[in-house]
């Protein structure tokens, strides 16, 4: 007769596979840090600066950086006026010439009116000649 496993059997393997499971885990985790803390020293040996020695930055570079932002800052500023001057400008001379267009065409239509009425008015003469 074979021998049926019971539930307290079962839930004891699961237990054992997931201590194994767990220790693995930890093993891994040990191997990961001990890399890392022997490639740091490798390249600490080298003179290859950490990445906290290149994120802390010192104030003079602070300083000096905030200095050419701030005179790279202004210089946009100005140029931004400038290009504001321009675009006013040129709106405003498109205005004028569009009105100076205004007022030749007022003009010429008034002068042709004018030529018109005079050949409408000289036919009546001709009729009377």
């Amino acid at each position: 007769m074979a021998v049926q496993p019971t539930d307290t059997d079962k839930m004891t393997v699961q237990d054992t596979k997931t201590q194994e499971a767990q220790e693995t885990q930890n093993v891994s985790q040990e191997n990961l840090s001990n890399q890392n803390a022997t490639n740091t020293s490798k390249l600490q040996d080298v003179g290859i600066p950490s990445i906290e020695e290149i994120a802390a930055p010192n104030d003079g570079s602070l300083s000096h950086a905030n200095a050419e932002l701030l005179i790279k800052n202004a210089e946009l500023e100005r140029r931004v006026n400038d290009l504001t001057t321009q675009v006013n400008v040129l709106t405003h001379e498109r205005s004028g010439q569009l009105y100076l267009y205004g007022a030749m065409t007022v003009l010429i239509t008034i002068g042709l009116c004018m030529l018109a009425g005079t050949f409408i008015s000289m036919r009546g003469q001709r009729s009377r000649w």
